[in-house]
């Protein structure tokens, strides 16, 4: 590929995927970004050059915690669509348009690093994330604001930082915690959530095969994350879902028992090589499964 100048994503955010496109079938190739909270993110290519057009390609308020984005043509009408693995919403945090979650972040301490301090809400008020010995852990000087357990129990953002340092601080968003299609729909992405089965756990990898022999291209889905905190709990619910698509790009879960296929662990890249799915799993071997 030629060179292509990158400055429009310099600073684009936390990205953890990318796809290489040609989205207005001009023979360049255009990039599709996702990341953690980060809505998609599209870049048309003019001549070797990036521009930033989200806004005229993407739907508003598609923040997610992005794992992965795999692009194919679910509904077999000649455009590209977009599969992205999001965190699910089998887990503590919850977030929607109209109850996002939220991750304020500056230098609270002043020492030099950032400190992010996560909200989302509990029924319809909002609460910081982190546990009193998290947040002291991370900002030991506001062991002075909260001096026990009782005092912090029912704090909201207001009372951890003050106006100054609300003030100061960058604010990200996640509107969406759900494993979604992006279907290319009359020159717009718009967004469709899988599957409830999709959404048990943290999906960081994506691939397409036929799974049962009916000439439509399905979905597989590997994920799950096992480092988290003891009172999070294992993010495990993810053992390989396989939607089955109906040729116009919708999809039902096919069972574990029919499928056969059984991952476990922390998946992080799923590969189709003929009939064979393989399976990079963290700390484990590869997982293979023959069609």
């Amino acid at each position: 590929m030629d060179e292509i100048k990158s400055k429009p994503i310099k600073n684009v955010g936390m990205v953890t995927d990318a796809q290489w496109i040609d989205l207005n079938k001009d023979g360049f190739q255009d990039l599709v970004v996702v990341g953690e909270w980060m809505p998609l993110k599209v870049f048309i290519n003019t001549n070797g050059e990036l521009s930033d057009r989200s806004s005229d390609y993407v739907e508003p308020r598609t923040e997610g915690l992005w794992n992965c984005v795999l692009a194919t043509d679910i509904d077999k009408d000649g455009d590209i669509d977009l599969v992205a693995g999001n965190y699910g919403i089998n887990n503590q945090i919850k977030a929607s348009v109209d109850q996002p979650a939220n991750l304020y972040y500056g230098d609270y301490d002043n020492n030099g690093s950032i400190d992010p301090i996560m909200e989302y809400y509990v029924f319809d008020s909002r609460y910081p994330y982190p546990t009193r010995d998290e947040l002291t852990e991370q900002l030991p000087s506001f062991k002075k604001r909260f001096v026990n357990y009782k005092s912090y129990a029912g704090a909201k953002i207001n009372d951890v930082l003050t106006p100054e340092e609300i003030k100061k601080s960058k604010i990200l968003v996640a509107f969406t915690l759900k494993t979604s299609v992006f279907r290319y729909d009359s020159g717009k992405f718009r967004t469709e959530a899988l599957p409830i089965e999709f959404q048990f756990a943290p999906v960081f990898s994506l691939a397409t095969m036929d799974v049962n022999d009916d000439g439509k291209m399905d979905i597989v889905s590997g994920g799950n994350l096992t480092g988290t905190r003891a009172r999070t709990g294992k993010l495990t619910g993810n053992y390989g879902v396989v939607g089955i698509n109906n040729g116009r790009g919708k999809f039902s879960t096919m069972k574990s028992a029919q499928s056969g296929l059984s991952l476990r662990g922390d998946v992080r890249h799923l590969i189709v090589l003929d009939n064979l799915l393989i399976a990079g799993i963290n700390n484990s071997r590869l997982a293979i499964f023959r069609k």
